[in-house]
């Protein structure tokens, strides 16, 4: 069976493989190995969990291999901190225990603690993995939560989640509080009784096998069910013996269903953000507005229905060091059109594996901005305001006359200007000549069948902008990423978030013919007088996503690319 990474949200075992059917199987291991903090709370471990754990410990590429075809590439800097509850009988012994103790000598990385529960206390196996501290955590509950191998029987259950924010914080208090309460691991409480549970009497086995046999048994009256599984989708159907439907629980509660196309399109938003101007952090014009008065005019004036409004600008620079500095401190809008997508009419979804390329372009045209001024300004402001005093005196002076030819500006308005204008300058001194960014998680509604809600509009708005953007970019040829330190390839691979086949293709001969072709059947499909949703499948097949033929290899291509 392929092992796929773990795509959240993901339950285990799979629908389909509790059905008898071929399903996914998720890559515990791959998921350990990528992870920098594994923050984790085990319901007895036993010498498999141990070998699993010296291995991520030693940074070992897996053995599987990942959605791209390349091994995963471990972390280098792993923590793990494990928490691991025994009780009496339980399945970890002094062996496993002396063992872990020995890995946790040798590693500095991992720390070990113990708690002790009841025979019957209900597991609570989890494990929460960081890819880095500031990400939010990959969550595995349930009965593989675990470094055991992972199980696919029937009264198994682990769900696999990326929970939103506020669960992830709460879940690390409770780490904390659990973390705080448990008990160092030494020697000492290595040495755990060798119990085992008593064996009951003949006559109890017997009892018990005959209860289990008459929960399988069809009984009187009882009607024989047929479940099936679709082996693409995991939709649930169930047949009587004669032939009847037999309705399912959410068919009967008309829970919403998500579809293969839905799914992807979520799997598609938890890989990036949200992104907007922090306009709160926007650096100041270097040309400022002048106040009409210091010209003896009104800013607004109305008679009847005419309305007059006066606006004046100064600098202290001269034009073609205006340009320099504003060109810069407007590279925002540039750096979100080549690093992200469109979501919907200004607004950015910037994908993760993106991030840190927009980083470096935005410190590089932080790094120019702040070279510029401090060479114009030469390391003494006051002294650079003197000089250019003169300048903006006659400029202003200009103005004013062009209004009262025999008049001069006033040296306390002249004073008023330089004063705003040396502010300006004192601003770009101490602050980032590019405004923050904030980032926020989005997710897709949940399923309803409202008329006057869009489900899947921006989804769909994404999509479209994901599959242009390739194409886009060879159509512009040399323009693409002009004056941008990162180079083309770098920047495409970085935006490949659904491993696009035409990305491979982008240097060759024929692509520019090919981008055109594919750019008029994405306007066909776009334009088409079809829902969102089959329009969102016609855009995956056209990346090479056989949703409704192989779901599971369409799930596996999301996030196939090397990021």
């Amino acid at each position: 069976m392929k092992s796929l990474p773990i795509e959240t949200p993901f339950i285990w075992p799979d629908v389909r493989r509790l059905a008898g059917c071929s399903g996914p199987a998720p890559d515990f291991d791959a998921l350990l190995a990528e992870s920098d903090l594994v923050l984790c709370v085990v319901h007895g471990v036993t010498d498999v969990g141990v070998g699993r754990l010296k291995k991520i410990l030693a940074n070992e590429p897996t053995a599987s291999q990942s959605g791209n075809g390349k091994p995963s590439s471990p972390s280098t800097e792993k923590k793990v901190r494990l928490i691991v509850t025994v009780y009496p009988t339980c399945p970890t012994t002094s062996d496993v225990l002396l063992a872990l103790l020995q890995l946790q000598t040798s590693h500095a990385s991992l720390e070990v603690r113990i708690v002790t529960c009841e025979l019957w206390s209900g597991p609570e196996n989890t494990v929460a993995c960081y890819k880095a501290n500031d990400s939010v955590p990959t969550v595995l509950f349930g009965s593989s939560a675990s470094f055991e191998d992972v199980s696919d029987e029937p009264n198994h259950l682990t769900l696999a989640f990326s929970p939103e924010p506020i669960l992830a914080a709460e879940w690390q208090k409770w780490f904390d509080v659990k973390w705080l309460k448990a008990a160092r691991l030494t020697e000492q409480r290595a040495i755990i009784p060798a119990l085992v549970i008593p064996e009951g009497t003949v006559e109890a086995a017997q009892k018990w096998a005959a209860y289990e046999q008459l929960c399988v048994d069809e009984q009187d009256g009882e009607e024989l069910v047929k479940v099936t599984v679709d082996p693409v989708t995991g939709e649930v159907t169930a047949i009587a013996a004669d032939g009847t439907p037999v309705t399912t629980v959410s068919t009967d509660y008309k829970l919403p269903k998500a579809s293969p196309v839905y799914r992807k399109l979520a799997q598609l938003l938890d890989m990036g953000h949200l992104v907007s101007v922090d306009k709160t952090t926007r650096l100041a014009p270097f040309e400022v507005p002048v106040k009409p008065k210091w010209f003896g005019l009104e800013t607004l004036k109305q008679i009847g229905s005419v309305k007059r409004q006066v606006s004046y600008r100064i600098s202290a620079l001269t034009e073609d060091e205006l340009k320099q500095l504003e060109n810069r401190r407007k590279k925002t809008g540039e750096l979100l059109h080549l690093f992200s997508f469109s979501l919907a009419d200004s607004q950015w979804w910037m994908p993760k594996s993106a991030e840190e390329l927009f980083r470096q372009e935005n410190s590089r045209v932080n790094t120019e901005a702040a070279g510029i001024l401090s060479k114009l300004i030469a390391g003494d402001l006051n002294k650079f305001m003197d000089g250019r005093r003169k300048a903006v005196g006659e400029d202003a002076n200009r103005m004013y006359r062009d209004l009262f030819p025999d008049k001069k500006l006033s040296d306390d308005a002249l004073d008023e200007i330089m004063d705003t204008l040396k502010k300006r300058f004192e601003g770009a001194q101490q602050r980032s000549f590019l405004p923050d960014l904030s980032f926020t998680r989005i997710s897709l509604p949940q399923p309803q069948n409202d008329t006057w809600k869009s489900q899947l509009g921006s989804s769909l708005h994404l999509l479209i902008s994901i599959v242009r953007y390739p194409r886009k970019a060879c159509r512009n040829g040399r323009y693409f990423s002009q004056g941008m330190s990162a180079k083309p390839r770098d920047i495409l691979k970085a935006m490949n978030v659904l491993n696009d086949p035409f990305v491979e293709a982008f240097d060759r001969f024929e692509a520019q013919e090919r981008a055109e072709k594919e750019l008029e059947e994405v306007d066909s499909i776009e334009a088409a007088d079809h829902t969102a949703e089959e329009k969102c499948l016609k855009l995956f097949e056209l990346l090479g996503h056989k949703i409704a033929a192989n779901a599971d290899q369409a799930m596996g291509d999301a996030e196939g690319h090397d990021s």
